[in-house]
C-alpha cells in the first residue's frame, strides 16, 4: 500500500534532510526514501504503554535532537497524527529565524525516544562509527547494549531477536550502511542477502521494520534501488522499483 506515491520523476527528486518522495507499507514493513518517516511508522504501529527493543543498522546514528520539545509533545497523547500532519511540523531556530522540520531525516530517534523512553528498552546500535555518551540533556540517554560489528551481522540477526527474552523490536536500517561516504558498495550482494535472510528468519521478534533508501548517501537512486530490490526479494515483498 502507497502511503506517498512514487512521483514519475523519481530519479530526478531529491531526498535529503527533510523531503519524502514516496512511503510504502506491506503489513508491519514500511520502505522510504527518506529515513525521517521512520518514527511516523513506528507510531503506527506501536502501543505507547508497551515495550519495545530497538536496533538499528545505518551508516549514521541519527541521533541529533533539535526540535523543541513543545513543538511534538502533543504526539504522547496523539500518536496517530496524519502522515502529513507529522511532515509538516515546524520550529523556527531563534538564533538564525530560519524554519525547520522538527522531524527530519537524522534526529527522528531522540525525539521519538523522549515521547516513548519504553520503545527504547535495549538498543543495538550497528554503524560505521562507533557511539558515544555525548548526548543532549533533553532527552532520555539511549540504553546501548551492544554494537554489532560487520562480521556478526549478516548471520547473527536472527539470535539476537530471539534472545530480547519476549520483548519484540523496532527494526530500522538504512541502505547506506552498505556504502561509503563516495557511494561505493563496500559488501557482496551475497552479504546483504544473507544479512536480510537472517533478519527474515527472526522476523516473528519484530513489531515493525522500517527500511530507508537515503539515495543520497547510497551513491543516488541507481544504487539505492538496486539494494533496495535485493532487500525486499529477500524479505518476500511485492515492492520492486
Amino acid at each position: 500500500m502507497w502511503i506517498k506515491e512514487l512521483p514519475e520523476n523519481l530519479q530526478e527528486q531529491e531526498s535529503n534532510i527533510t523531503n519524502l518522495n514516496f512511503l510504502y507499507k506491506e503489513k508491519n514493513i514500511y520502505v522510504m526514501d527518506n529515513h525521517l518517516a521512520a518514527g511516523w511508522s513506528w507510531l503506527q504501529e506501536l502501543n505507547p504503554k508497551e515495550s519495545y527493543n530497538f536496533f538499528h543498522i545505518d551508516r549514521h546514528a541519527d541521533l541529533l535532537c533539535n526540535a523543541p520539545v513543545d513543538k511534538y509533545l502533543f504526539i504522547k497523547d496523539n500518536p496517530h497524527l496524519t502522515f502529513d500532519e507529522y511532515t509538516n511540523l515546524e520550529f523556527k531556530d531563534k538564533c538564525s529565524d530560519y524554519i525547520y522540520k522538527v522531524f527530519q531525516w537524522d534526529n527522528y530517534i531522540k525525539q521519538i525516544n523522549y515521547l516513548f523512553p519504553n520503545w527504547f528498552t535495549q538498543c543495538y546500535f550497528a554503524t560505521h562509527k562507533r557511539e558515544n555518551d555525548s548526548y543532549p540533556e533533553s532527552t532520555k540517554k539511549l540504553d546501548i547494549v551492544y554494537q554489532p560489528n560487520v562480521f556478526e551481522l549478516y548471520n547473527s540477526i536472527d539470535y539476537w531477536l530471539k534472545e530480547g527474552r519476549g520483548t519484540k523490536w523496532i527494526f530500522n536500517i538504512d541502505l547506506d550502511y552498505f556504502f561509503n561516504e563516495d557511494g561505493i558498495q563496500l559488501f557482496t550482494d551475497d552479504y546483504i542477502k544473507a544479512t536480510v535472510q537472517s533478519l527474515k528468519n527472526g522476523i516473528e521478534y519484530v513489531a515493525v521494520l522500517t527500511i530507508a533508501l537515503s539515495p543520497e548517501c547510497c551513491g543516488g537512486w541507481d544504487n539505492a534501488i538496486r539494494i533496495m530490490n535485493i532487500v525486499t526479494e529477500e524479505l518476500g515483498l511485492e515492492l520492486r522499483l
